[in-house]
């Protein structure tokens, strides 16, 4: 996870693809990770178990998120920042209804 951290501190993409986690990783080195990458810009997290996704509202530069594979059955209000998403992969989830929080994703182009 160190090595990806880096990476994603540099390039601005973060990938946790088909790690088998049930929960995207909070802190690491007793420091909250996603305050580290305020400027990703594309986060792969797809094909794992997970099921809240509320960590993800500190990217708020987030342009591409894959959320594909997992257990998630509703996104959170507070994802309603992510204002430059431009692409989100859902598909394979239990969401039963659309997402309130997509009315604020202005800049989506794929969904």
């Amino acid at each position: 996870l160190t090595e990806k951290l880096l990476d994603a501190e540099r390039s601005g993409n973060f990938s946790v693809k088909g790690l088998g986690i049930s929960k995207l990783p909070i802190e690491y080195g007793g420091q909250n990770i996603w305050d580290r990458m305020p400027q990703l810009l594309y986060l792969d997290a797809a094909n794992n178990t997970i099921v809240f996704v509320d960590v993800i509202a500190r990217c708020t530069a987030l342009q591409k998120l894959d959320l594909t594979g997992n257990h998630i059955k509703s996104l959170p209000d507070e994802l309603s920042v992510l204002v430059n998403l431009q692409g989100v992969a859902l598909s394979t989830n239990q969401l039963d209804a659309v997402p309130p929080c997509i009315q604020f994703w202005t800049a989506l182009k794929e969904l």
